[in-house]
């Protein structure tokens, strides 16, 4: 169990309750009326009632109640289940004490009971284990947590105050993905990737001339003593690559279930981020990270493994924002550098979206469409106009993937993560095509 998340305090002065009402009713009923009438007998029944509402408030006097909450992790992964205890100590005996827990959205309980009444006695401990699941990231709260107690024959209750709002940080889950495909364009110096440089590597590249300068040990001997003159093996180097991820948060189309669930187009592209992130500064290269919803936000160039908990935090911010900073498809297209590989996470429903991938396929950018829209998010067709919107809407959608696949932009749907190393793979050999020189 981590460091506690909130300290330990005790509740307010007990407060009647409707139990005590009755009795205080009764017992002042029949006295009265055993006095008034000069009945003993009616006086003797209210005794008993007396007697219990004395005994009701000297033991409501001396309940002393302490809760103490404690979560064990306050940084999680979708999917993750949290150990949470509600600690409760008293100094009487208690009849009930009820707990209700609040979890934010993103969080659910595991046995999925958020009220549960338990009995206490003086001088005990009460444990309540809270089992709470991480389904969704997100910044989500635990809490607050109302505890209320009752004692004394179930006369008084005690209200302790309620537990403050905790705040758990849910990062999305990483999808397994591995890819050999080589990015289209290699750009620094050292890394994963075959590049079109011929200099030290593993890669055959061809048979060339010795010059001044070539290692004695890349000599090739036998070609050498059939050409009769020096001969070396020539290869590709390996160079890193770097990757700028667009995310479209303008629209979140389609329900969102957390891990194990259906999934929303925000879900699928955040997802898919942190997915093609961990993967490619796992190989070395650069990664940069661009929010292209309502609001334009991005991150700094990311190398290296330790960068994948900062882009994991990046994401958590990423939501759908009513009001935003507008942007136009020119200023996003100049935060990617040349020659990067840029790969789009958009459901295509913005046309925004559109002009941005048409502008940087303009400048020569390798660019890669990941289509996030749910399988489930078309729209429905109760009757004949809306079937005939709904073909409309699907021919226009299919018209721009086709435009975005004409330009050799190629548009992959994330249900696996295999269509995205074809799409790699795809631009790797468009990359190494000849092209026509304009004269």
């Amino acid at each position: 169990m981590s460091p506690r998340l909130a300290a330990s305090s005790y509740g307010s002065r007990p407060a009647p309750t409707a139990v005590l009402v009755r009795l205080s009713t009764v017992s002042v009923v029949l006295l009265v009326a055993g006095l008034g009438l000069g009945r003993p007998d009616v006086v003797a029944l209210a005794a008993p009632f007396t007697v219990a509402l004395f005994l009701a408030v000297r033991r409501a006097r001396s309940a002393r109640v302490e809760a103490e909450l404690e979560i064990s992790r306050a940084e999680v992964v979708e999917g993750t289940a949290l150990d949470g205890t509600l600690t409760i100590r008293t100094t009487g005996d208690l009849d009930a004490v009820v707990v209700d827990v609040q979890v934010g959205i993103g969080l659910a309980l595991r046995d999925g009971v958020r009220r549960r009444a338990i009995a206490v006695r003086g001088g005990e401990e009460v444990v309540v284990n809270l089992g709470i699941v991480a389904a969704r990231w997100g910044h989500s709260a635990v809490g607050p947590i109302h505890v209320n107690i009752v004692t004394a024959g179930l006369a008084f209750a005690v209200a302790v105050p309620d537990r403050p709002t905790h705040w758990l940080t849910v990062l999305p889950s990483v999808e397994r993905f591995r890819s050999d495909a080589s990015l289209p364009y290699a750009v620094t110096a050292a890394g994963s990737h075959r590049s079109l440089v011929r200099g030290d590597g593993v890669d055959f590249a061809g048979i060339r001339p010795f010059v001044f300068g070539d290692r004695l040990r890349r000599v090739n001997w036998r070609v050498s003593q059939r050409t009769g003159s020096l001969q070396v093996v020539d290869s590709f180097t390996e160079r890193a690559s770097e990757v700028v991820v667009l995310i479209d948060s303008a629209q979140d189309v389609g329900v969102s279930g957390g891990v194990g669930g259906t999934a929303s187009s925000l879900d699928a592209a955040v997802r898919a981020a942190a997915t093609v992130t961990a993967h490619h500064l796992r190989r070395g290269d650069a990664v940069r990270l661009v929010d292209v919803g309502t609001r334009l936000r991005f991150l700094r160039r990311l190398t290296g493994r330790r960068d994948f908990v900062v882009a994991c935090n990046w994401l958590l911010d990423t939501r759908l924002a009513e009001v935003g900073e507008a942007w136009v498809p020119d200023r996003v297209a100049a935060l990617a550098p040349p020659r990067a590989t840029v790969l789009a996470l958009t459901p295509l429903l913005d046309e925004r979206m559109t002009t941005l991938v048409a502008r940087l396929r303009q400048r020569g950018q390798p660019v890669v469409v990941v289509d996030t829209l749910p399988p489930d998010a078309v729209p429905r067709q109760l009757d004949v106009y809306e079937a005939l919107a709904r073909r409309m809407w699907m021919m226009e959608r299919e018209r721009t993937v086709a435009l975005l696949v004409e330009s050799g932009c190629p548009v992959v749907p994330w249900t696996t993560t295999g269509a995205l190393d074809r799409a790699l793979r795809e631009l790797s050999v468009a990359a190494l095509a000849p092209r026509a020189a304009a004269r």
